[in-house]
This record gives structure tokens, sequence and C-alpha cells, in this order.
């Protein structure tokens, strides 16, 4: 509930030396992306339309981790911004302005006078720094400003001169609030229909914070002798310190702080950003609102940033990676900056292990180590990053917001109404790692977890049971992972140890045979007609952690087309087409398994296989699988159903894709009698396929349920009971957040994070992994 009662930040991640330092280095690391260019055009777009909007404020919406913070130090190199952190201790990085966190905690004088002091005293004090301290046009006076406020900066502690800047502010905003007050009543200005608030009151023998902003920019106009007509920015970090616990609503702090810049007007734009902090201390639904005009809908609010983009850092591969090439070195750099960079500056050996303790804490939002009990809150973390968790509706709008604000989850948008949110399980290897460490300890068991989710109605079930098949499959490949026999690569799991660990080695009911013994229902050559698949798959391996679900339908993957004449350009109606598997190789590349869209044919979802340690097109395959929960799908299987799941008519192969890798196509009736069997068509076609029918959900069929099939069944009963809306705004904030949702759709965007060398094969082939995007 948005009017429930603020509560304190969530405990923070401890920070040893060790890697407090690797924290400040990665500060350091060369920034990438367009976030902040985004976050200005959003801010510029908002700021002059002060008769559209209540006040010139949004807070910036986003999981630990994803670049706020550094998004919006790299946009106060370019525009002038005022960077503050309202943290209360160190807990992390930017490390707080203690003076700035004391004055704003003080409860002794009337809050209204509070904020308004301390806006007057701040733009006083800015006005007088740059007045005698700035004197080189040459140099931007916003790149002079935050090096002046940003430049020998610890973990622990600001610079002196900020730290002198901000008492100067705290001590003149204390004195201004000891003076007399003279309160004004709100009068709608003339000519204009909804005008800036005036305000509230004034201190005697000092001007407003308006005419305190007038006098700024007068002075920035001087100094660097330029018209100034962009807003000055002030970005409140750590903000969720500025609630005050016990109310209702939006804190009286917040309330009088938006409207205080109302009454300035368009020339100031503030920034929220909080790592732990509630999203409705901030921008709370319109219902909720304390002010009048936005209740009514007369005024809006500026929407929430999320926009901060997901893959920045990923390294450039070659066009035929090995194993080794793809492993951990490289996992690290996909999704959120936060792990890579820290990874890479970490002094401690071994880094690997240290990093994924440190994702193990941010999943569960504790200090370190593993709690004894999980909360709700945390199982359906661990879960969500592993498999695709879409919560329900609005009316779960807080259990989402919890797993946003505390457990990593990505917020994508933030909807209109200010309530719920549009989030993902957005695809970071690291975190779904994480996230299988976790499970394989003995005390979390996923499927009661996931019952337990199931029936708490906040979460998407399914109607097929697929999460309940995705679920299987997760653990067989855990198991596999996690066992006592080493992999020769960690993470790259063969296939036949895979489906001994999912299926049942032998035969489970009678008259059936062992399907590691069956031959291929579909051969494309005389030689693969005889082989078992045993046999067929002693040198493949499988390479996932998490499923990502995809939004668009079927496989439309379109290549960037090659630069053209301008005749050329005239005569081609359409650029060509990327052969569908080439791109399909970034789910494997990624640690990734495809979960198909709503209503896709044919099939729910696709773990990928390669031959040998070096991941090429022509090494690649698939294993398909569709789902049923209905008992009309029984121990007799259903060949047409096994026809429907042709790679090529699904587009995951091209039409002249010469597969000679042979594809397993499983279909899993969860909900009938016992039995495991292979199709023995033997028929020639295209391509080769082993076809395995699983019916039933015992341990019979699937040995990893062991003596929980009630639980399991409680997971399938559960499961009988226009996507891309969600990349909302500007076409370049689209991007970004197509980004953020890394492979689900067929655009250049959902693939940036993919990155390789241009060129060909060893070979001279065109076997390419993915055009350079």
């Amino acid at each position: 509930d948005l009017l429930a009662k603020l509560c304190p930040a969530p405990v923070q991640v401890s920070e040893t030396k060790e890697s407090q330092d690797a924290t400040l280095s990665s500060w350091t690391y060369t920034y990438q992306g367009t976030a902040h260019d985004v976050l200005w055009e959003h801010i510029t777009d908002h700021s002059g339309r002060n008769v559209e909007f209540y006040s010139p404020f949004c807070s910036i919406v986003q999981s630990s981790g994803t670049g706020k913070s550094r998004c919006i130090d790299e946009l106060s190199k370019e525009h002038l911004v005022v960077p503050m952190c309202l943290a209360a201790g160190p807990n992390g990085f930017p490390a707080s302005d203690k003076a700035l966190y004391a004055y704003f905690q003080t409860s002794t004088s009337d809050p209204e006078v509070r904020v308004e002091a301390f806006l007057c005293a701040l733009f006083d004090v800015l006005d007088t720094t740059i007045q005698s301290e700035y004197d080189d046009p040459s140099v931007p006076l916003a790149a002079w400003f935050r090096h002046r406020m940003t430049a020998g900066q610890t973990f622990l502690s600001q610079n002196e001169k900020r730290i002198s800047f901000y008492n100067q502010v705290v001590e003149k905003a204390q004195t201004l609030a000891r003076k007399g007050v003279v309160k004004t009543v709100d009068t709608p200005a003339p000519g204009s229909s909804q005008p800036p608030s005036p305000p509230r009151m004034t201190f005697k023998d000092c001007p407003t914070a308006r005419e305190i902003v007038q006098r700024l920019r007068a002075t920035c106009r001087s100094k660097t002798q330029s018209e100034l007509e962009e807003p000055l920015v002030l970005a409140f970090d750590e903000a969720h310190t500025l609630s005050d616990e016990g109310l209702t609503g939006l804190s009286s702090v917040i309330q009088h702080l938006r409207r205080s810049l109302r009454a300035i007007g368009k020339h100031v734009f503030s920034v929220f950003l909080s790592t732990t902090g509630k999203i409705a201390q901030f921008t709370a639904p319109p219902d909720a609102d304390p002010s009048n005009r936005v209740s009514s809908r007369t005024l809006s609010l500026v929407p929430p940033f999320t926009a901060l983009g997901w893959g920045h850092l990923a390294k450039v591969l070659p066009l035929e990676p090995t194993f080794e090439q793809i492993g951990f070195d490289y996992q690290v750099w996909l999704g959120r900056p936060l792990f890579g960079t820290r990874y890479v500056n970490l002094a401690v050996d071994p880094r690997m292990d240290e990093v994924m303790q440190f994702a193990t804490s941010k999943i569960l939002n504790v200090r370190e180590g593993l709690p004894p009990f999980l909360t709700r809150d945390q199982e359906t973390a661990i879960l969500s990053h592993r498999l695709p968790i879409a919560f329900l509706s609005w009316a779960h709008a807080q259990d989402e917001r919890k797993q946003v604000e505390n457990h990593m989850r990505v917020c994508v948008t933030v909807r209109e109404d200010f309530i719920s949110l549009a989030t993902v399980n957005s695809s970071e290897p690291i975190l779904s790692e994480a996230a299988s460490n976790i499970m394989s300890k003995p005390s979390f068991n996923a499927p009661k977890a996931l019952s337990e989710l199931l029936t708490g109605f906040s979460i998407h079930a399914g109607n097929c049971g697929e999460l309940a098949a995705m679920l299987l499959v997760t653990l067989a490949r855990d198991k596999v992972v996690h066992a006592k026999k080493q992999l020769a690569h960690p993470g790259f799991i063969p296939v036949i140890d895979f489906l001994k660990s999912l299926f049942a080695s032998g035969p489970v009911a009678e008259g059936d045979a062992s399907i590691f013994l069956a031959k291929p229902s579909v051969y494309n050559t005389d030689s693969a007609k005889d082989t078992t698949l045993e046999e067929a798959f002693q040198d493949d391996f499988l390479h996932f952690n998490h499923f990502i679900k995809r939004g668009a339908q079927g496989f439309k993957f379109a290549a960037k087309p090659a630069a053209k004449s301008a005749a050329t350009s005239a005569a081609t109606s359409s650029p060509p087409t990327l052969p569908t598997l080439d791109r399909l190789l970034g789910f494997f590349l990624r640690n990734a398994a495809l979960m198909g869209a709503n209503s896709q044919r044919a099939f729910d979802f696709i773990t990928f296989t390669c031959r040998g340690y070096t991941v090429r097109k022509s090494a690649m395959s698939i294993i398909i699988y569709q789902v049923k929960n209905d008992s009309s799908y029984s121990s007799n299987a259903h060949v047409y159903l096994f026809d429907a799941m042709d790679p090529f008519k699904l587009g995951i192969f091209g039409p002249d894709d010469n597969t000679t890798i042979p594809v397993i196509r499983i279909v899993m009736a969860l909900a009938g009698k016992v039995a495991l069997k292979c199709v023995q068509t033997q028929r020639k076609g295209k391509f080769t396929a082993y076809d395995i029918w699983a019916s039933g959900l015992g341990a019979a069929t699937y040995p990893i349920v062991g003596d929980q099939e009630q639980i399991w069944g409680d997971i399938l009963r559960t499961s009988q009971s226009g996507w891309e809306s969600i990349y909302n705004g500007q076409e370049k904030a689209k991007e970004l957040k197509k980004a953020m949702t890394p492979s689900a759709g067929d655009d250049d965007a959902s693939w940036a994070w993919l990155k390789t060398a241009a060129g060909k094969t060893a070979d001279g082939e065109e076997d390419i992994v993915m055009d350079v995007v």
C-alpha cells in the first residue's frame, strides 16, 4: 500500500577495505552508454512545461548497481549539476555529505522553513563560489564545478572543498531559519491558468530563492560570456533519508521541497536518486498526492526516469569464441556495470568467489552470508533470477516494487498511474549463478518455494505448466553443475549428463526402452539412422543458468544493411535477412535458455547445444520443449506435436542451413500417466531429430522430483487454474529500455550487448556469430 508507513532504508551490504577500494576504482572505469544524454533529454523536455507539470523534478527508479549515481556524474561533465549525497553513513559510494544529512535530520525547526532556508542558502553559496573562484571561461563551467566537488573524494569522505561548500550552505541556512519569516498565500499569476506557485514564505532581509536563482543565472552568463538557457540540476542521491518516519504519503520535507521548486520555476530541475528507498517516497500516485492540482489531474508529475541501459560494458568477442572466452570473465560484464567494474578492480584472490558472494548478498539484500530462514521476498528473488517470473497486476504492485528496491529486479517503466511497474528478471548471468548457488543448498526447497509463490496469487502461473517444466530443467542442470565431478569448463554441461539428470536412465513403464538407446525418428543422412541418442551427443554441451522470455513472436531477426550507393538503396525494398540461428547463438553466449512469447506456437522453451569447445554456427543445435498440462496427453505419444516442432518451419534454422548436429525434441506431458519413450518412426528428412515423450510428473519419469510429488502436483494444479508497450518514451530511451531486456526482441537494441569483430571465420566462410550492432 503506497499510503503505508514509510520505513527506514533496508539494510545495506557491508564493505570490506578491499571491497571499498574496488568500488572506488570502479568509479574511474571508462563510462560507456548514452543514459546521461537521454536523462538530459528527459529533463529539458519537462523543465520548460511547468504549465503542465506540478514541479520540475523527477526520480530515477531502478534497482541497485545499474549506474544511477554514475549517470548523474557523467551528466555533470556537460551540464551544471549540484551533487548532494544524503546517505546516513559510510555504506556506499559516493560518500555522504554529512553536514547536509545532519541538517535535514534536524527535527527542531519547521520542515517548510528548513527547506526554504536550504534552497536560499544553496543558491547563494553557489553564486558566491562561482563569482569568486571561476575565472577561466575556456574551461566549461559544468566541468569546473564537477571537478571542484569530486576531485580527491574517497569511499569514506568527500573532498575538503565540497565539505567546506556544504558547511557554508548549512550555516547560512540555519541563520536564515532563525530570522523572522513572512508567510504568503498562493495566488494565481495574471494571464495564466496554471502558473508557478509563489513562495509560501520569505525571510527578512533576504531575497526569495527564485530571486537568488535569477542572480545566479546572471553570474553564470557573465562568467561564461554566453547565454545560459539550460536548467541548473540539483541531484539528491540517497534521497530516501529525506522521508519523515511516521508520516503517510509523501514526507513533509519532500512535499515542501516540491512546492518550493515549483515556486522557483523552470530554471532549476531536481532529480531524486535512491538505491534502497521506496519509489513512492518521491512520486506517489496522483490520488494520494498532497497537491490538490495533482490529485484532481489538473497538473501532472514528471514521469520517473528508468532508461539506464544494460550491458554497456559487454566485451567484444571473436567470431568463433571458445568456452574459455565466454566463461566468467565474459559473463561478469553482461548486465549492470556493478559486477564487472568491481571484479576487474578487486585485489583479493580469488576474485570470482568474492564477486559471487557479493552477488548473493545483493539478491538477498543482506550484509553477508545466508540467513537461517529466507523470507518470501527473498525466495521470489532467487527464483526470479532463474525463471521468467511475471507479476499479475497492479494489485500486487507492492511485491513487485520490493523486488526492484531490494532484490535487483529491473524496472523498465513506471506506468502512468505511478502505482504499477513494468519489471523483468533481466538477463544477468552472474546473479543467476549466485541464485543457483543458493538453490543448491539443502535448506532451499525450490519446488516448495515456487508452489507457495504461485498459490500467493501475485505471479502469473501460466496455463500449461511451463514454470514447473522450466524448474525441472533448471534443477537438472544445477545437479550436474554442483556435482562433485568437476566440469572441464565450469557452467558448460555435457548434454548426456543433463539428460540423465533430468530423465530416468532406464525404462519407466512396461514396453518402454531406455531413451538413451533410441535411434532418431527423423534423419538426414544414412550414417545418422542407426546412431543412438547417447552416441549422437557424446561431444555436445549446454550452457544456461536462466531463462529469457521472448516478447517477439517467432524469429525474424533483421541484419543491418551494408552501406549502399543512393541508386542501390533506392532499388532495394528491404534489408537482407540474417540467418536466425546466428543470433540465437547469443543465448548460448550469455548463458541463457529461451522461453517463447505468449501464444508461441509449437514450443514453449529451447536450450542450445554446442559440439566441441568452440561456438560457431556449424556446431550449434537445440533441445526444443513443448509442455502439456492436460490429461488427454498421456502415455501415448502424439507424433503431430513433434512434427510441429520443425526447426526449419519455426524459423530457427534458415532455409539454406546445413544441419549436421541432431536436434532433440521433447514433449513434457506433465498431467499424463507415467511414460518415457522415444518416437521410432525412422523416416528421412531435412534434419536429424531424437523425439522424447515424457509423461507424468513423478520420480519415475523425473528422478529429481524425489519424494516431493505432492508439491510438484500442487504447482501443476495452480498452473491449470501487447509486450512492447513497456518500452515507452523517446526513441533513444526506448532503445536503452530494450537493451535492459537483452534478447527479448528482434531489433538491434535488444542485442546491443553482443559485440563481435567484423570479418570472416578462420576457414574463410561467412560463418558469423552476429553482425556488430
